[in-house]
């Protein structure tokens, strides 16, 4: 069983999230993902983020109408700081004889040098696949100075562009500019009620 792991905030979740999850699926021939949600994420400290009830909520908004998709809490069950390399572990733990690919964009790709216990994370992960942006290369040499057992598990993933974010959704609410066209109905729902992001 190949199963892909999605870790994020998604505050909101949106439908950039929605392609890279179900072309990971499609390309790298998994057979779910799991979108985990971050309560507390360790390189957000200070910045406010909606309360983890509501994201939750947003996720599970954004992904209802696609059955291999899956909610997970596992982050939310166990004390912080929540680090990517125990949440694969957990994984691991949970699934035994499961291959866990972690999903990430190239931005993340980027960071991962100074991610918590990095070299770790390489090691429990069977793979990582990584959103590749149009005209953006890797810079291998730099990522092969610190993690050089990550390129042999990297796999770039072609995707249609969508170029949204989830802080510039936010800066579209505040501001009144057009955002509904970049998330699901759930989620503008959820967003509207309950007056986020005003």
């Amino acid at each position: 069983m190949r199963i892909g792991i999605f870790g994020g905030t998604f505050d909101p979740p949106h439908l950039g999230h929605l392609v890279l999850a179900a072309e990971a699926m499609e390309q790298m021939k998994l057979d779910a993902v799991y979108w985990v949600l971050t309560p507390d994420p360790p390189h957000k400290k200070g910045k406010q983020i909606s309360p983890f009830s509501l994201r939750a909520d947003m996720v599970k908004a954004a992904i209802e109408r696609f059955a291999e998709f899956r909610f997970s809490d596992i982050e939310s069950l166990r004390p912080g700081p929540h680090y990517a390399v125990d949440t694969v572990q957990e994984f691991h733990r949970q699934l035994p004889g499961t291959e866990l690919f972690y999903v990430m964009g190239e931005d993340a790709l980027d960071d991962l040098p100074v991610w918590h216990d990095s070299k770790g994370f390489v090691t429990v992960c069977d793979g990582i696949i990584v959103m590749e942006r149009e005209g953006k290369v890797p810079d291998w040499n730099k990522l092969n100075a610190v993690l050089p057992a990550l390129r042999a598990k990297t796999h770039l993933l072609k995707t249609p562009i969508v170029e949204i974010s989830s802080h510039e959704i936010r800066e579209r609410v505040k501001h009144d500019r057009t955002w509904r066209a970049y998330v699901v109905t759930g989620v503008e729902a959820i967003i509207i009620h309950n007056q986020l992001y005003r």
